[in-house]
């Protein structure tokens, strides 16, 4: 193998050194996208504006880091289902816990998918948003 591709390596997929990377470069994107939400958001109290920016953010970081960013939020007329759902649910449940993120690693199709799914905690978004998270996506 060259120097370079040494150099470039991930670790062995489904070891734990993989799924840290994988968990850090998920928190790296979350907070790219939070921190342009905050710049292009700043207090958007109306709901369809806020979710405009949220939209443009996510598609705009997801292409930056090379990852699937979405957002989801319980109450706002887009309901999520399946794994995204239950685990906004146990964010609703537990408000005040430190662990207001999650990941997991499944397979789908054949395909090892990594999910991770932060709480939105930013004050200004909690008004309209109650319970929002971001999620990051990457199959593999």
């Amino acid at each position: 193998a060259s120097a370079s591709a040494a150099q470039n390596s991930e670790p062995a997929p489904l070891t734990q050194a993989f799924i840290d990377q994988k968990v850090a470069a998920a928190r790296n994107a979350i907070n790219t996208a939070s921190n342009y939400l905050k710049t292009e958001a700043g207090s958007a109290e109306d709901e369809t504006a806020c979710h405009s920016k949220i939209s443009a953010v996510t598609t705009k970081v997801s292409a930056s880091q090379n990852m699937k960013i979405t957002h989801v939020s319980l109450g706002s007329g887009h309901e999520p289902i399946g794994w995204t759902k239950r685990v906004l649910e146990q964010f609703t449940a537990n408000p005040n816990s430190s662990q207001l993120e999650h990941h997991e690693l499944v397979e789908i199709n054949g395909k090892h998918v990594f999910r991770y799914m932060a709480a939105i905690t930013n004050g200004s978004c909690l008004p309209t948003h109650t319970t929002s998270a971001f999620i990051v996506t990457e199959k593999f």
